[in-house]
């Protein structure tokens, strides 16, 4: 019985971690959405292009900025926890040998920034010397932010998460409002903006948990650490290349006029990527804590949850096509409201991203990252050679169907992969049936849309209403099982 209650109550509250962690950490991502009209309404279709264009100078950046200890962090972390000693000698060397490393590569990017920036911006309205340089600052500290609030998250410290997330939020929507609007800075203005809340944020945070940061530290645990994130860098790379490529291409073949336009397209869209994504970095730690001592029960609950997630992201891709459906409420300019009928195209071309977060979760637990990253790889091949054809044929729906062919064939390597020495048999038969019947549904009311004299803003509605219609009615009897996991007895 007392087991039984450890369990209860561990469920509580990794559920409970599992949804504030999931809002939380999709916060930052809201602030495009928020600041959504402000850019439509205050930065021509160039100057958005333009900002895209600097977000993938400033990711790219991102990726070597301190080695992907953040990866590494959510897996060697629970190697720690066996007493406080050595879980504290964790903390602080993670996080001093991160700012360390962080301090190395951002002296060696601001040092060869300016012979490759025109690389991603080729546009002498907007030099390195200012806006190259304020992007890698602000990536630099989001880099620290990244490894930290990843030690928050696996030790569920949900009061500090919350208010250093809210700030961040709050902050850097007020303050881009202010130099975007009142002060008119345009582009620089979003950028500063960005920065300002960061460094903020930062001096805070840096006061309150200066106890994390020491000159000396366990050397074993940064190569412990190294051993396991530096392998993640080419995925992580091959990750960054999937969302970017496309837009990176399109600047390439294409004018930066059909950049901003398409960015529109797939930032919202890759939102819900975003926030699915965070939902399975929040629901990590307590499937790494339960996957090693997999009992039937726990693989059942495990078996749920994904179940779950699949829903969620069905339900949440609907309402990227729901959104979209009414981007005229937004903004007027027609080049914007030229992409409104690209979204469905788009959205089903993310769904196979979407799913890799399953098989991915696995291999990890394994450490098979040279796997996930080999097929990566093949994926990504596949992205460019088709990116390298179809835009300059088809122009916005190339770059689309080049996106979905790649992500499928990375997902069909990593579920077949996977299901060799699968953990956990995972329901892949409810799973195809819950998304194809979404599919179903999507593409049977824009054909009735066609069809009648049905508006795009009420097809999105329709088909959001009938999605979500059809997940309750399959749902009843999971919500049975769920429920009485997040009541302690």
């Amino acid at each position: 019985m007392a087991d039984t209650s450890r369990n209860n109550d561990l469920t509580k509250k990794s559920l409970q971690a599992v949804a504030v962690f999931t809002v939380l950490r999709f916060l930052p991502s809201v602030i495009s959405i928020i600041l959504l009209p402000i850019y439509l309404n205050y930065l021509d279709v160039s100057e958005y292009g333009a900002l895209t264009l600097l977000g993938l100078f400033g990711s790219f950046y991102a990726i070597i900025a301190c080695l992907q200890l953040n990866i590494s962090a959510s897996i060697t972390y629970f190697d720690h926890i066996s007493n406080q000693e050595d879980r504290t000698d964790y903390v602080k060397s993670i996080m001093t040998g991160g700012v360390l490393i962080s301090i190395l590569t951002f002296i060696i990017f601001l040092l060869i920034g300016p012979f490759y920036f025109d690389v991603f911006l080729d546009d002498t309205a907007m030099p390195f010397y200012p806006y190259g340089t304020v992007v890698l600052v602000t990536f630099f500290i989001a880099q620290i932010h990244t490894l930290y609030f990843t030690i928050l998250r696996n030790e569920y410290r949900l009061r500090e998460f919350s208010y250093y997330s809210l700030s961040l939020v709050l902050l850097n929507a007020t303050i881009q409002y202010y130099l975007i609007v009142t002060q008119g800075m345009g582009v620089l203005g979003a950028l500063l903006g960005v920065l300002a809340s960061k460094i903020i944020v930062s001096v805070v945070m840096f006061a309150s948990q200066f106890k994390y940061i020491r000159i000396s530290f366990t050397r074993s645990v940064i190569r412990e650490a190294l051993r396991v994130s530096i392998p993640f860098i080419p995925m992580v790379f091959i990750n960054w290349f999937v969302t970017a490529g496309d837009k990176f291409f399109l600047a390439k073949f294409m004018s930066i006029d059909e950049v901003g336009r398409y960015a529109i397209l797939i930032n919202l869209i890759l939102l819900a990527k975003t926030l699915l994504g965070t939902l399975v970095n929040a629901f990590r730690p307590m499937l790494f804590e339960q996957l090693g001592t997999a009992d039937h029960d726990t693989k059942h609950r495990i078996q749920t949850a994904m179940t779950w997630y699949v829903k969620i992201a069905l339900i949440i891709l609907s309402g990227v096509i729901l959104v979209g459906s009414n981007l005229h409420l937004i903004t007027d300019d027609a080049r914007y409201i030229s992409v409104i009928p690209l979204f469905s195209i788009g959205t089903l071309m993310i769904i196979p991203a979407v799913l890799t977060e399953l098989p991915v979760l696995t291999l990890m637990y394994k450490r098979r990252t040279g796997a996930i990253s080999t097929y990566a790889v093949v994926s990504t091949i596949v992205l460019i050679l088709l990116l390298i054809f179809f835009i300059p044929e088809f122009g916005l729906v190339g770059a689309l169907y080049s996106v979905g062919c790649s992500n499928l064939i990375n997902l069909l390597l990593l579920w077949i992969d996977d299901r060799k020495s699968m953990l956990v048999q995972l329901p892949v038969g409810k799973f195809l049936l819950i998304i194809m019947t979404g599919i179903v549904i999507v593409i049977g009311c824009q054909v009735i849309m066609q069809w009648s004299s049905l508006t795009l803003g009420w097809f999105g509605l329709i088909q959001f209403s009938l999605v979500l219609m059809f997940l309750v009615v399959i749902s009843f009897d999971s919500l049975k099982e769920i429920l009485p996991l997040t009541k302690s007895k």
